[in-house]
């Protein structure tokens, strides 16, 4: 029995903000409650690695070292998306385009995330961007974007902390479906 390690990277934080809803949410908050969620969720079958636990700056590069310095044999970098236009909604999941073994998590986490939030399923894409923690980390990695902190009602959902625990019950099911299925946990 290898020990799983799964590292949940909370996006932005400290100096860093991330995006800023209109009622003023930071999108480093949500993503920071979220992860403390999953860490729970994620220790009965696994351990968890935060790189960060509180509000601080943490740079891409200190947070791909620890994924893989831990040799983490999952990376999910947890985002809120943003955008000018307020009608923009949906969530979505992001991963390196040749990474067979990303895509396969995320085609298990994205149908429960999609099911929990209750949002538009804006579906799963291979990075166009060349991001940072997908191409720098050495384990299969995701970039789980929630939902659009940029539109109003689905910031007002991110601020539900019922709902935030169903989105990381949902990451966490996606996750034990592609444990079982490789045989790794029962």
């Amino acid at each position: 029995y290898t020990l799983i390690k799964v590292c949940i990277d909370p996006g932005h934080g400290g100096k860093d903000p991330g995006a800023v809803g209109n009622g003023g949410l930071t999108e480093a908050s949500v993503n920071l409650t979220l992860a403390r969620m999953l860490e729970q969720k994620v220790s009965e079958y696994a351990e968890p690695l935060l790189t960060r636990k509180s509000n601080e700056y943490v740079s891409l590069q200190d947070r791909v070292e620890l994924a893989n310095q831990e040799k983490a044999s999952f990376f999910i970098s947890l985002h809120c998306n943003s955008v000018s236009n307020p009608n923009a909604r949906g969530t979505e999941t992001i991963y390196w385009p040749s990474s067979v073994e990303g895509r396969k998590l995320a085609e298990k986490i994205h149908p429960h995330l999609v099911s929990a939030t209750g949002f538009k399923d804006r579906g799963i894409k291979p990075d166009q961007r060349g991001l940072y923690v997908l191409k720098h980390t050495k384990m299969p990695a995701l970039i789980v974007e929630v939902g659009f902190i940029s539109n109003p009602s689905e910031e007002a959902w991110m601020r539900n902390q019922e709902w935030l625990d169903d989105i990381a019950e949902a990451v966490s099911s996606g996750i034990c479906e592609y444990l079982e299925e490789k045989g790794l946990i029962r």
